[in-house]
């Protein structure tokens, strides 16, 4: 599933306690790590760029072959690339 960024308005944190965000009409259920560091990089305005340079200081360039969190390393390839967000729901 993949959504652009403007699709980023409508969240909630789900009865897991993982946050959830309303994209049309798909519901992605995001990583732990990840709901937290869009929690955390929400509180201003989002701006494309330096979200994904904010991310790639916290985690380095993406890397295909990393073991870090998939998720995470979604967020970061995508919106430092493509511009957009591709999350799969958690196994």
């Amino acid at each position: 599933m993949m959504i652009t960024i403007g699709d980023l308005k409508d969240t909630w944190t789900g009865p897991d306690g993982r946050m959830v965000v309303m994209a049309g009409q798909q519901v992605l259920l995001l990583s732990e790590l990840a709901s937290e560091l869009l929690r955390a990089l929400a509180d201003g305005p989002l701006m494309l760029e330096s979200l994904a340079a904010h991310l790639e200081g916290v985690f380095g360039a993406p890397d295909h072959d990393s073991s870090s969190e998939p998720a995470v390393r979604a967020l970061v390839e995508d919106l430092s690339g493509r511009q957009i967000v591709a999350f799969v729901k958690p196994a």
